[in-house]
């Protein structure tokens, strides 16, 4: 009994803040599944989101596990913020490329450039976005390279 008082007083805890942008994240059930892998793969005792810290806080046993939880954490909410930020670039592109069919006169060409890492985005898995923006302009999409797209008009 004596020995696990003394480990109970010994445990570490940290506190990993978040970014506002990150807060909505860390409430998803995706963020709670992470978590829950974490505790698994370390000896920490708990790690749970703290909504009036904006916080995410990590009780270990120890230094070193709970040292590890937190890289573990960080890397995930650094690896979410890179997801969210490509999003965003995806769905500019989108944009953009809906907002040309408007321009698009008889027989024209347009080329829209997409950074190399955004174009799995834009094509979508299995061409889906491509699928609905062919859909939807009725025109159809060539790719020359991995960082262009044409929309061509003249071959409707």
């Amino acid at each position: 009994m004596i020995k696990d008082m003394r480990s109970r007083l010994a445990a570490v805890e940290e506190v990993v803040k978040l970014p506002n942008d990150l807060v909505a994240f860390a409430k998803d059930p995706k963020f709670q599944q992470i978590t829950f892998k974490i505790r698994q793969q370390t000896s920490i005792d708990s790690i749970l989101f703290d909504s009036s810290l904006q916080a995410v806080v990590i009780k270990a046993p120890d230094v070193d596990s709970a040292s590890i939880a937190r890289k573990l954490v960080e890397t995930n909410l650094r690896n979410q913020m890179r997801l969210q930020s490509i999003e965003i670039k995806l769905q500019e592109t989108q944009n953009e490329l809906f907002n040309k069919q408007g321009e698009i006169a008889s027989g024209m060409t347009m080329e829209v450039h997409v950074k190399k890492e955004l174009v799995g985005f834009v094509i979508g898995k299995s061409g889906a976005h491509v699928n609905e923006v062919n859909d939807s302009l009725i025109l159809p999409i060539k790719f020359s390279t991995y960082s262009h797209i044409h929309l061509d008009q003249g071959q409707v």
